[in-house]
């Protein structure tokens, strides 16, 4: 029974462990002014892409490139020079892109 216990008490801190990431991704998109641009959900318009389902990796790896400025097409200068893109750390753009990926 102790153990039963033990087991279940883990499952909680797991699960409540991992809930404020993807919170904290959807508020982080919306305060960086991500959904300004790529719209709530992350659906993208025109020129705007859809960032919703895209694979975490990829999405993190596309926002570090704009970040740094090695990915130039597109949008990217205007989104490098946006206030949310250079005050964003490697962390909130891992929690913004488990948030997106886990859309649809």
């Amino acid at each position: 029974m102790k153990k039963l216990g033990m087991i279940a008490a883990a499952a909680l801190v797991a699960c409540a462990m991992a809930t404020p990431v993807f919170a904290d991704g959807k508020d982080l998109f919306t305060s960086k002014q991500c959904v300004t641009c790529h719209q709530p959900g992350g659906k993208g318009t025109g020129p705007f892409p859809k960032l919703a389902g895209k694979d975490k990796a990829f999405l993190q790896e596309q926002f570090l490139a704009i970040q740094s400025g090695t990915r130039t097409t597109g949008m990217s200068a205007t989104m490098k020079n946006n206030p949310g893109v250079k005050s964003v750390t490697a962390e909130e753009i891992a929690a913004i892109a488990e948030y997106l990926s886990a859309l649809q």
